[in-house]
């Protein structure tokens, strides 16, 4: 059974928000950043029957809150990630990350979703060089932030920019 989810990268317009949403998931709420994003890039959305949410901290590339499970009567910090291209502005992502481990202090956390950045050389095949930079940040926003990748399975790229040739690139 689902109780919590998360939506990135969202292509459905303010305007049509509630009613898409209200349609598709009756006795559903949703937190999302709409108010700092000309579209809603991500939606966190959880099931009022079972599970309550307390807002964190939402910015322009997070979703951060508390979630509580009625019948578990546990809680635990929860982050929807969907991070921008720009190495600039993704530092506003490690702020934010930052900020939210300050206030969760020792809780358990987890973090989902697109950071678009790689952690190591090869989670990218194809296209231009490799962002030493930003995958040097990345991995020391993780070691800052004591917290640990998940080993994942099943395939080691999950996206493709769907170009041809030497312009084709998977992560």
């Amino acid at each position: 059974i689902i109780h919590v989810f998360g939506v990135v990268e969202t292509k459905v317009r303010r305007c049509n928000f509630d009613h898409v949403f209200q349609a598709t998931f009756p006795n559903w709420s949703c937190i999302h950043n709409t108010s700092l994003n000309r579209t809603r890039r991500i939606w966190f959305c959880w099931n009022l029957v079972t599970v309550q949410i307390t807002g964190l901290k939402i910015s322009g590339q997070a979703i951060s809150c508390f979630v509580k499970h009625f019948g578990w009567n546990k809680s635990f910090a929860l982050t929807m990630v969907y991070g921008t291209n720009d190495l600039e502005s993704r530092r506003l992502l490690w702020h934010h990350l930052h900020v939210v481990r300050s206030i969760i202090g020792n809780e358990p956390w987890l973090l989902l979703g697109d950071f678009n950045v790689i952690r190591y050389c090869t989670e990218k095949v194809g296209g231009d060089g490799f962002d030493y930079g930003a995958i040097t940040e990345f991995q020391e926003c993780i070691e800052n932030l004591v917290i640990s990748d998940c080993p994942s399975k099943g395939y080691q790229v999950t996206w493709c920019n769907k170009r041809d040739g030497d312009e084709r690139i998977f992560c």
